[in-house]
């Protein structure tokens, strides 16, 4: 088990089960590590002054019973834009090794649209991932952002992402084309692009952009995550106006005024009550979780075989 900040009593590393689930000891020391990480990100949020909330399953879990749901394997957090981008750009200085705040300006090929604090010297490698990107694949916090839209005109912000991303698509590679007109054609537009987005942190800052709304919008929703317009949800902006704390795991931690609503908004009016389902992060293959390895050493032995 790896050292944490955070001092845990024996007791919480035993095994037990909880609502039809065994949890066993390698779930709670991922958990020990998580908590941990949730602790080191309060920290310095209570230092940069800025406002987050429990979100997701931790929400639900932390309205529900006050712990973590016996099935989930990690925690979530979301910001406001106006708080996240603060963090985004202060946050990174305050956290030390083996700590790491992963956004797409802290590490290069990173284009997920939240960032993660990273736990370097553990590894949690999503399925279809293993020796297929190339960052940071330590144990995480997900941080979400939410950006306030129009539902009228939202469809606009992801067709504008889509253009983006197909220009660089078709931009970044001037493979070698034996027409040389054609060839230089790739070349010239390879090197436009370039001008443009001269590091993959500045074609991130784009994307960011298409979603910064700087209107008093009704609604909020995580924007950067979803896919499409067709997976946006309409929460309320007045849900966030104020703070409560709910207790989480022997510590009080802030949830949005309105996280009943938002509840009922993502997981249905009987969010009060349990069902086992399978984690996302889950549903494509077996997560690769090791707490005393770091992925490099993980990446490389699979690599290997």
């Amino acid at each position: 088990m790896v050292p944490t900040k955070h001092v845990f009593p024996e007791s919480f590393f035993q095994e037990e089960d909880r609502l039809g689930f065994h949890i066993d000891l390698n779930r709670k020391e991922l958990w020990a590590i998580e908590l941990d990480m949730l602790y080191e990100f309060d920290r310095v949020c209570k230092k940069l002054n800025l406002r987050y909330f429990l979100d997701g399953g931790t929400l639900l879990g932390a309205a529900r019973d006050g712990r973590i749901i016996p099935w989930d394997d990690d925690i979530d957090v979301v910001m406001l834009r106006k708080d996240y981008d603060i963090f985004v750009r202060k946050a990174p200085k305050e956290f030390t090794e083996p700590f790491f705040l992963q956004t797409g300006y802290t590490e290069p090929n990173y284009f997920r649209g939240h960032c993660q604090l990273r736990r370097s010297d553990t590894c949690a490698i999503m399925p279809g991932e293993l020796n297929k990107v190339f960052f940071n694949q330590g144990i995480f916090l997900d941080i979400f952002v939410l950006d306030g839209f129009n539902p009228e005109t939202v469809g606009q912000l992801y067709r504008k992402r889509e253009d983006l991303w197909r220009k660089r698509q078709k931009w970044f590679h001037h493979d070698y084309h034996p027409n040389p007109v054609r060839h230089a054609v790739r070349w010239c537009r390879y090197l436009l692009y370039k001008a443009r987005f001269p590091d993959t942190a500045s074609f991130y800052r784009q994307i960011e952009r298409i979603f910064r709304s700087r209107k008093k919008n009704e609604y909020v929703d995580y924007l950067m995550l979803n896919s499409g317009p067709d997976r946006v949800h309409c929460l309320m902006k007045s849900w966030y106006d104020q703070t409560e704390w709910l207790p989480f795991e022997g510590t009080r931690f802030p949830v949005p005024k309105g996280y009943r609503e938002y509840l009922n908004c993502y997981y249905g009016e009987d969010w009060n009550t349990p069902k086992n389902k399978l984690s996302m992060h889950n549903a494509d293959g077996q997560v690769i979780y090791d707490v005393n390895r770091s992925y490099l050493e993980v990446m490389k032995e699979r690599g290997d075989k």
